[in-house]
């Protein structure tokens, strides 16, 4: 069974939603330029790992995430917990889109998760991808 470890030397942020502007009767969605920064920042480090068609279609795979996010000055609790941290699905949706068609073929692959969002002094992403032991 094939499995990837890495450790992404990326701050962790997690996807903004796309926004939506309107001028002139016209509008149009864009991706808030963050999220396209750290989407791409995360695909290159992968790619340039060798991972690039690393896990083929139809496969049943595992994801482990922990995202080290910086700790501030003054953390009032051991875990980031504040609305200021993000949400844990968010992070995990910007690296699942960064990966996807790009380490496997469809991020629908992903069976199952097990993530963590942790305060360090290293801001980083650890990932553990697994195919799944058919039954």
């Amino acid at each position: 069974m094939k499995s990837l470890k890495i450790t992404l030397d990326v701050i962790p942020s997690p996807k903004q939603r796309p926004r939506t502007v309107s001028k002139d009767g016209k509008s149009w969605t864009y991706t808030p330029q963050q999220t396209v920064e750290a989407e791409e920042a995360i695909c290159w480090l992968m790619a340039a790992s060798g991972y690039r068609d690393y896990f083929e279609a139809h496969v049943p795979l595992s994801l482990s995430a922990t995202f080290y996010l910086k700790e501030p000055a003054k953390a009032k609790y051991d875990y980031p917990v504040s609305e200021r941290s993000g949400d844990l699905d968010n992070y995990t949706k910007l690296v699942l889109d960064s990966l996807n068609e790009l380490v496997f073929p469809d991020d629908s692959q992903i069976c199952e998760l097990h993530l963590r969002k942790v305060y360090d002094t290293k801001p980083r992403i650890e990932l553990e991808i697994r195919e799944i032991q058919e039954r």
